[in-house]
């Protein structure tokens, strides 16, 4: 019977520190661990503020409604509303601004101050650009009408300027006819009077044309 050498049994080897799974492991959890920290402290150390939920024009009031709470990095609480409750009763924007922007403590005026005009105007679609809206603040001119064989040489006229639109509608009123839009500006009371009797009468004698300001 021949002799066979029977090999020496091995034993299990704990994995030491340099084990690639044991590294892995250690980094992710470190990772996780830094992540979670800078997650929970970037929201402990933002403050909320409020911003428009949509386009609000000059003169129009502010309420509950018309705001959203965004949380931010900075403290804005001395130049900046940050809670719904700190807002004035029934007061008004001085002028327009649009959906997301911040809501600053500058930019309401108490209701006796803000007190404003509307005006309705008629507008051929071509005369319109299409990127005016609620909000925007626009110059209206008058051009000669060509349906009245005006001179082309009369040239244009600015009637009005840095006004606020308030609305935009389309189809036939008792202001607009059935090919032409409808859009109501608005401006301060203090700053209409005379100038607001002039410009109507300029836009009796001709065509309306808006023009997007910024």
């Amino acid at each position: 019977m021949s002799s066979q050498t029977v090999p020496a049994a091995r034993r299990a080897r704990r994995p030491g520190w340099r084990d690639p799974r044991i590294v892995g492991g250690v980094l992710i959890m470190a990772v996780s661990v830094v992540v979670g920290g800078w997650v929970v402290g970037a929201h402990g150390d933002s403050r909320p503020v409020l911003v428009l939920s949509h386009d609000v024009v000059s003169g129009a009031s502010v309420d509950r409604d018309d705001v959203a709470v965004r949380r931010m990095g900075v403290d804005l609480a001395d130049r900046y509303f940050t809670a719904v409750g700190q807002l004035p009763h029934g007061a008004h924007l001085i002028h327009g601004m649009h959906a997301g922007e911040l809501l600053p403590r500058s930019a309401l005026a108490a209701d006796a101050s803000a007190k404003q005009v509307e005006v309705p105007l008629a507008v051929a679609p071509e005369d319109l650009p299409s990127t005016v809206r609620a909000g925007s603040s626009v110059d209206v001119w008058v051009l000669p009408d060509r349906d009245r064989g005006q001179p082309g040489s009369a040239g244009a006229q600015r009637v009005l300027q840095e006004v606020s639109v308030l609305r935009i509608s389309g189809g036939a009123t008792s202001l607009a006819p059935q090919d032409a839009r409808q859009v109501i500006i608005t401006l301060p009371s203090d700053r209409a009077g005379g100038r607001l009797a002039s410009a109507l009468a300029e836009i009796a004698s001709g065509r309306v044309l808006i023009t997007r300001r910024g």
